[in-house]
């Protein structure tokens, strides 16, 4: 048997049945077949759907971006949406809204976009990663299976109680053709095994692409401010407002007592001018009494 009899038996099975060839050409038919099923339902059930929705979702984000649309309008954009909706309301219940010097709405999100959109909420909760991660695994044990399988049959065929050579001979051949046959089952198995996950693992990262893509085009949507950064404001702040409250307390001060003294000096003045001529009168008054006493 040649090299392709051995890889396709299922292409000479018509031409030369024999019961390795038949049991051999169904087993990989059938791993075939199953590496088929799930590969198309990945491809046309699962990656076409989730591609086209994540791109659609691109699309808006890129359309608020250019257009500079207002916070209401950002907001309610796709919060019906069937791929993030659950994950932007999540988003905005992080976003803080406050009005600049000028009176205008200022948002800024408190965590980075990829703690919501993220590969496992947009593409596992999506997809059935897990099932799909395990195919390759399944393709290959079904393969070897069928050379075990083939392996016993070829076997059974094999008379060991005859003591004819020739009969010997000719069992020992079948069963080295047949075992040929069906070590095709676990290269089958194998191969398929390795293209399905290269196809599969493509396939997540162009998905995982475009989730890259609505992390960083919903971060550019607004300023970053992370709680340290709310922090050290509210800390530079209340360093401002203490040096400006000393400041007052300090100017208050003076004043109070710049008030006391006017006060005491316009209360005071009437009286210790009264005093003062009191006690020049007096004085004048004994001086003179002192020079009529002398005289």
């Amino acid at each position: 048997m040649s090299i392709l009899e051995n890889l396709f038996p299922f292409l000479f099975v018509l031409f030369n049945p024999t019961s390795q060839s038949i049991f051999s050409s169904i087993w990989i038919l059938a791993v075939f077949g199953v590496a088929s099923f799930y590969g198309l339902r990945f491809y046309k059930k699962d990656y076409l759907f989730c591609s086209s929705q994540l791109r659609e979702v691109n699309e808006k984000l890129s359309y608020l971006k250019e257009s500079k649309s207002s916070f209401e309008e950002i907001k309610k954009s796709l919060t019906k949406d069937a791929v993030v909706g659950h994950y932007w309301s999540e988003f905005w219940e992080t976003v803080v809204v406050v009005k600049n010097q000028n009176g205008e709405d200022q948002v800024f999100n408190t965590i980075d976009a990829h703690y919501f959109f993220n590969e496992d909420n947009l593409i596992n909760h999506q997809i059935d990663t897990r099932l799909y991660n395990a195919i390759p695994g399944i393709l290959t044990g079904l393969g070897i299976l069928g050379t075990f399988l083939g392996l016993i049959f070829g076997l059974s065929q094999i008379n060991l109680t005859t003591t004819d050579p020739d009969q010997l001979r000719e069992g020992i051949r079948g069963l080295l053709a047949g075992a040929t046959i069906a070590f095709s089952t676990s290269i089958w198995g194998i191969s398929l095994s390795i293209l399905f996950n290269i196809l599969e693992k493509w396939g997540i990262k162009k998905l995982s692409v475009e989730v890259d893509y609505i992390q960083r085009k919903i971060d550019t949507l607004f300023d970053r401010k992370t709680t340290e950064d709310w922090l050290s404001e509210i800390k530079h702040e209340s360093v401002q407002q203490s040096i400006q409250l000393k400041k007052f307390n300090d100017d208050l001060a003076i004043s109070i007592a710049s008030a006391l003294e006017e006060k005491l000096a316009e209360k005071l003045s009437p009286s210790l001018d009264k005093l003062f001529v009191a006690i020049e009168n007096l004085n004048n008054a004994g001086v003179q009494s002192i020079s009529d006493s002398i005289t």
